[in-house]
């Protein structure tokens, strides 16, 4: 099965610990399993290949359900491809490719009722990482922070206008809301770079203009803002100036 990567695939995957070792976490029916992301409750997720390897589906495993199948045995899409990323509280966030590798159709799915919902995040990008707060970060078209029902938001808008750094690509966030990232200068020359919400949860941190929002919050008339609120701009640290 060529599944697009350029190259015939047949591939298991495992979870192992100490206790247990190695454990062959099965698959959808064909013949390739990648396994992607893992969450400490030992929750996995990745893609499978189905029955006569012309489609890989996302899945989530875990020890006591085995594999579930996230879109089913059918798809709306084309041949598509998922990039999967999963947080501690079981969420899972990915996207799907169209056959002619021309748009993403990113995702966030969450376990309901015994079934999983599936929610568009509506920017043509690709997630890469989701933390407990469901906070989903990427990048593709844009690079993307989508938070409480979005919109997705450009992260390059959210930066320091004298910051002379353009984001192209997201890595991770953890539970504080810290983003890392990947940014070009002017000169066309890479800094990895991590940025730090200027938020209640940073005080203090050079380069944020908490004024912004103080003025969010106060229009807000005694409301508890939203996450997306307080997150008004973000500041960055060049790990290249950090040594």
């Amino acid at each position: 099965a060529g599944f697009g990567f350029g190259f015939a695939l047949s591939t298991g995957s495992f979870i192992w610990d100490k206790q247990n070792g190695m454990r062959d976490i099965g698959g959808l029916g064909g013949s390739c399993t990648i396994a992607t992301d893992l969450n400490n409750r030992g929750q996995i997720v990745g893609l499978s290949a189905l029955t006569g390897d012309l489609v890989m589906h996302p899945f989530v495993w875990d020890a006591a359900t085995g594999m579930t199948d996230l879109l089913g045995a059918s798809s709306e899409l084309t041949n598509p491809y998922f990039s999967l990323t999963i947080n501690e509280h079981g969420v899972v966030a990915g996207s799907a490719i169209d056959a002619g590798f021309t748009a993403f159709y990113p995702f966030l799915w969450r376990r309901v009722g015994g079934k999983w919902k599936q929610t568009d995040l509506g920017v043509n990008s690709v997630p890469t990482s989701i933390n407990a707060s469901e906070q989903v970060v990427g990048y593709g078209n844009v690079s993307f922070l989508w938070e409480d029902g979005g919109p997705a938001v450009d992260l390059n808008t959210l930066m320091p206008p004298n910051s002379g750094l353009q984001i192209y690509e997201t890595d991770q966030i953890n539970d504080r809301g810290e983003i890392a990232a990947q940014s070009m200068d002017a000169n066309g020359n890479n800094h990895a770079v991590l940025l730090i919400p200027c938020d209640e949860h940073h005080p203090d941190v050079e380069g944020c203009d908490y004024s912004q929002i103080d003025g969010r919050d106060a229009a807000m008339q005694g409301k508890t803002p939203s996450s997306a609120s307080r997150r008004a701009q973000l500041t960055h640290k060049s790990w290249r100036n950090q040594r």
